[in-house]
């Protein structure tokens, strides 16, 4: 299942890291002094949501509730918002962390300190049975006549193709 004690790591590490500009706590021993955090959340299931009887269930809020427990920190209010509004939501100061699944970028590490990630996503192509094309890196994609189809067009793909691929492929 989890990792709990990496899992405690990287929260804490997120709500001690943040820039002194984007917190809206004072400090983590605030945090724990008080027994409550604010998280903002996007709705999107299974990684945060509200069900339909209100409560917020999904990935990120139990592995949140899972590493703040052990802390003290049991009252946790979620905020539900979108995804485009988290990070200028943690910056005004309406939630202390977020905990919703966001891409680490160069513009977004500007913004806000990230602290260790609970998901990792990686590329991967999907070839016939046997690889009868002999596929086995970017490289060969780029060297070779391939049509190619994604699957959620995801950042990864986005900076892997430029250094591998001709832009028209």
């Amino acid at each position: 299942m989890f990792n709990t004690k990496k899992i405690m790591a990287a929260v804490v590490a997120a709500l001690m890291l943040q820039a002194p500009a984007t917190i809206a706590a004072d400090t983590l021993q605030d945090r724990i002094d008080d027994g409550t955090v604010t998280i903002g959340i996007h709705n999107r299931a299974p990684w945060g949501f509200r069900t339909e009887s209100g409560d917020v269930a999904g990935f990120h809020p139990d592995l949140v509730r899972e590493a703040l427990e052990p802390l003290g920190i049991t009252d946790i209010d979620f905020v539900v918002t979108e995804f485009g509004a988290l990070i200028p939501g943690l910056q005004a100061h309406r939630f202390d962390m977020i905990a919703s699944g966001i891409a680490i970028t160069s513009e977004r590490c500007k913004q806000v300190i990230f602290s260790e990630p609970d998901l990792s996503v990686v590329d991967a192509v999907i070839v016939k049975k046997g690889n009868p094309k002999n596929i086995h890196s970017f490289a060969d994609i780029a060297e070779g006549d391939f049509t190619l189809a994604g699957g959620r067009g995801t950042l990864n793909t986005s900076t892997r193709f430029p250094a591998a691929c001709q832009k028209t492929r």
